[in-house]
Formats: C-alpha cells, sequence, structure tokens
C-alpha cells in the first residue's frame, strides 16, 4: 500500500507522506538500545509520521501505520515516558483510540496481503474495517471472502462487512441464546453392542491424529470440515467402545 520513505528524511511531493511498507522501517539503522536518545535520522522519521498523523487524524489507514511505528520503536522517548504519554500530550487522544486505529491498519493491510491467495473484499475505509476489526486474522479472511461472493467487483459497504460477519458468526449464537435446549436426565438402556475390537488398528488411529493435528492448525475450511470428519470417526469409536465396556460391567453384575 505504502513505499519505503528515503534516506535523506525528506517527505515525498505528494499529497500523503509516504510510509514503509513493513511495520517496522528499515531505512535507517536503529541505535543498540531504544532508551538511547534518538537518532537523527529516527528524528526525521517521526516529524513524517507526525505529519501524516497531522493530515488523518480523522482516520485513515495510514494514520494507523504511522502511530504504529513510533509505538514500535519508540520514537516518542526524548519528550515522553510512556506512548500512552506521547498520544495524550501530544494528540489529545487516548492509547486506546490509538491502538484501535493501528489495528484497523493491520487488518487491511493483512486482507491486502493474502488476496492473491483467495478472492478477498479489500476495505478502503475505517468504517469497513471496524465491524470485523476485534476478530482473528483468519476470521477476517472468511468475512471478506463473503462480501467478495456477496458483492463481486462492485463496491463493497461497512454494512456488507457487518452482514457478513452477523451471517458467519452470529446467527448460530443468537438461535442456541433463542431456543436454549433443556436437557432431561435419560435412564440408561442395556446396548448389545456391535462394535469389534479387532475391527481397527491403533495404527491407523495414531495416523488420524497426527492428520488432525496439521488440519487444526491450517486456516484453510475445508481442511478444517476434513478434520471435522476425523473427529466424528473418533467419537464413533470411542462411543462404541463405552457401549461395550458398559455391557460387559452390566454382565458382570448381573451374574
Amino acid at each position: 500500500m505504502l513505499n519505503t520513505i528515503n534516506k535523506t528524511g525528506a517527505i515525498p511531493a505528494t499529497d500523503k507522506a509516504i510510509l514503509p511498507v513493513k511495520t517496522k522501517p528499515t531505512s535507517i539503522d536503529k541505535p543498540a538500545s531504544n532508551t538511547l536518545p534518538l537518532t537523527t535520522e529516527e528524528k526525521k522519521l517521526r516529524e513524517q509520521c507526525e505529519t501524516v498523523i497531522q493530515k488523518n487524524l480523522q482516520g485513515t489507514f495510514e494514520l494507523g501505520e504511522a502511530f504504529e511505528i513510533i509505538r514500535d520503536d519508540r520514537l516518542y522517548r526524548n519528550d515522553y515516558d510512556t506512548f500512552e504519554e506521547y498520544c495524550r500530550e501530544c494528540w489529545g487522544i487516548s492509547k486506546t483510540h490509538v491502538n484501535r486505529h493501528i489495528q484497523f491498519h493491520r487488518c487491511e493491510k493483512y486482507l491486502t496481503e493474502q488476496q492473491s491467495n483467495v478472492p478477498l473484499s479489500i476495505p478502503t475505509k475505517e468504517s469497513q474495517v471496524r465491524a470485523i476489526a476485534d476478530l482473528k486474522p483468519e476470521q477476517w479472511i472468511e468475512i471478506a471472502a463473503e462480501v467478495k461472493e456477496q458483492v463481486g467487483d462492485g463496491e463493497a459497504t461497512a454494512g456488507d462487512f457487518q452482514q457478513a460477519r452477523q451471517k458467519l458468526y452470529s446467527e448460530s449464537k443468537k438461535t442456541s441464546a433463542q431456543n436454549p435446549i433443556e436437557t432431561k436426565p435419560v435412564k440408561p438402556k442395556i446396548i448389545t453392542p456391535t462394535f469389534d475390537t479387532n475391527g481397527f488398528k491403533f495404527a491407523e488411529l495414531k495416523k488420524d491424529a497426527d492428520r488432525l493435528r496439521t488440519l487444526y492448525d491450517s486456516p484453510n475450511v475445508s481442511a478444517k470440515q476434513e478434520g471435522l470428519k476425523i473427529i466424528a470417526k473418533f467419537q464413533k469409536i470411542f462411543d462404541n467402545l463405552a457401549m461395550l465396556q458398559s455391557a460387559n460391567t452390566n454382565g458382570k453384575e448381573m451374574k
């Protein structure tokens, strides 16, 4: 989204100062300890970041990126002890508010980087990101993919992102809350097991378990579906083993 700042420290002649693409600038050499006074290059970088902040206080992704650089590199340390004090005294806003803008920037940046892997609707306004920024990155992708499917090449709105979030993550929870399932005690029944304990191999179960761990760590939706199938397979085996054990116990008690 943004280009790297030139080493001379000059702000390019555009309507917005240009910041590094990466979270932390790489165009300057950092001091051995970030508790030392700012170097000349760090002072120039801070000035550029604050120019961006001044132009974008109403809220843009550039605002969050500029604050993130100042926070992570402690470019405020010459004049302020903490980032919270810097935000409050220099800009009159809370650290919580600033961190929210930083999160907006991170969300937009992450989705932009991931769109080469899956079709996504990339937010262009903070109002769109605000609807999903508190979720996990893998959920950002699922929602952005849902919005892309709904609007296609059209321009998405904040409402589109909010509706996609509700569709994917709120409807099932809302239904459960409105219609709680009443649980009643059930009398145990003696079931004649039909499960043959010799019918499966533990080596196969271990292979499935190792595969399940790989699928669990994957952000891919289809991989998670495959993982759920393996879990169901395990559950069936364990249920049958439990029935077999229960039948054996009941048989011993009747003798």
